[in-house]
């Protein structure tokens, strides 16, 4: 995995430039705030260089004091990844204040009131427990963004059945719809950023162009992929299950799976715009690809070849795709 650990810190040098080298950056886990508020910070030769990403949760509905700590866990699992939201001269965004009280509703139906004055510092999170309609266990929508597209307020919708199951199972639910409240899958951001594919070349006709994420699967064995990388499902909101199996941004998962948050999704974060910690990725590996996904693989004479990528901007196909997410708006709305 050195050559991985290698390029996520190529990643890193690329999305934003740290006053010091890794070797004497130090992380401070020792202050810790209630509800998933992080205050952890990377100091360099003692001084303070940057902080990790604050994330705060705001409960819609009463949830009992374990599930309310296995939320806080999955949320400081995300915050080992990610790097508050910072400028693109490398200064940290100050914190959003709100000038006009705004409301909207959750998937649920709830009122929720972002009031004149307050402040959001990087990003908050409501989270319901509501009945959700047909295999669904988790909802998520981006419902504000910052200029640059991240995201500034999010909520999670889970079902209440969800509540019933074991703490792994929770945990796991809450961990995926979290990275989809960080923005993974959002297609505003696929959009505005050009990183939805969209053609015939690719792999259920849909793939992810991030270059950190194309050079990070690559490594992890994608190399001689045949199809447009990094395949995704028809949606565009997960990885391509076939392919990735279990996997924190993939989307399924049995009881009692481990759900890693792979190099490949470490290098997606930063395809949209976050700093990442290059050194916050598990150990991962997909199944070895069948030859029929390789470039060696010899076609029939029904088969369509594989070639090429286009983007979504490019094609018809792709700019007639209704995709069922709301549209979040962006901060200069408010």
């Amino acid at each position: 995995m050195l050559q991985l650990s290698l390029i996520l810190s190529l990643i890193a040098a690329q999305v934003f430039t740290v006053s010091c080298d890794s070797g004497s950056a130090i992380v401070d886990h020792q202050h810790e705030q209630p509800a998933g508020k992080a205050s952890q910070l990377i100091t360099c030769n003692g001084l303070r260089s940057y902080s990790l990403l604050d994330v705060e949760l705001v409960f819609i509905d009463e949830f009992s004091e374990h599930h309310v700590g296995l939320i806080q866990d999955a949320v400081a699992k995300w915050q080992t990844v990610l790097y508050a939201n910072y400028e693109l001269d490398g200064t940290q965004k100050a914190p959003f204040y709100n000038r006009k009280r705004t409301t909207w509703r959750s998937y649920g139906g709830e009122e929720i009131v972002l009031e004149r004055g307050e402040k959001v510092d990087d990003l908050r999170v409501y989270i319901e427990a509501t009945p959700i309609d047909g295999t669904h266990i988790g909802l998520t929508s981006v419902d504000w963004i910052y200029a640059n597209q991240l995201p500034l307020i999010s909520t999670i919708s889970l079902d209440t059945d969800l509540l019933d199951e074991d703490d792994r199972h929770f945990y796991n639910v809450v961990l995926h719809e979290l990275g989809h409240a960080l923005g993974f899958g959002a297609s505003h951001l696929g959009r505005a950023k050009n990183l939805l594919g969209c053609s015939q070349s690719s792999f259920e006709g849909r793939s992810f162009l991030g270059t950190f994420a194309t050079m990070a699967f690559d490594l992890m064995g994608g190399r001689d992929f045949r199809y447009s990388k990094v395949p995704t499902s028809s949606d565009w909101l997960h990885w391509s299950e076939e392919i990735f199996g279990d996997e924190v941004m993939t989307p399924t998962m049995r009881d009692d799976d481990r759900l890693p948050i792979s190099p490949l999704t470490v290098a997606a974060m930063a395809d949209i715009g976050y700093v990442v910690n290059p050194s916050s990725y598990e150990d991962y590996t997909f199944a070895e690809l069948a030859d029929s996904l390789t470039v060696g693989f010899v076609p029939d004479s029904t088969h369509v070849d594989a070639v090429g990528k286009v983007n979504i901007g490019e094609n018809s196909d792709c700019k007639e795709f209704k995709t069922v997410q709301r549209e979040p708006r962006q901060i200069e709305n408010f």
